[in-house]
């Protein structure tokens, strides 16, 4: 029973303690990514990455409409649309 009780506060005292260091480590990771997200030249990059994407868009609008196009004509020239009137049934 002694030795129970002993295991038990062991293992009671090395969760405190390693909640606090965890904690703190998490705390520290947590202001760096902070530092970094803040960075002058990260916000610069991110400023960049969004305007790229913006001038984006409308390529890929264009080519997702013609690929949809592109698609919706080979099922109709296929002749079979896949549902149950063209089953047979």
């Amino acid at each position: 029973m002694k030795n129970k009780l002993v295991f038990g506060l062991g293992a009671a005292a090395g969760y405190l303690l390693g909640t606090r260091a965890g904690r703190q480590q998490y705390e520290r990771l947590r202001e760096q990514a902070q530092d970094l997200w803040s960075s002058p030249k990260v916000q610069e990059q991110v400023e960049h990455a969004k305007q790229v994407a913006k001038e984006q868009v409308p390529v890929v609008r264009d080519k997702a409409t013609e690929a949809a196009r592109t698609a919706s004509e080979k099922v109709r020239s296929s002749g079979s649309g896949g549902g149950p009137e063209s089953s047979g049934s």
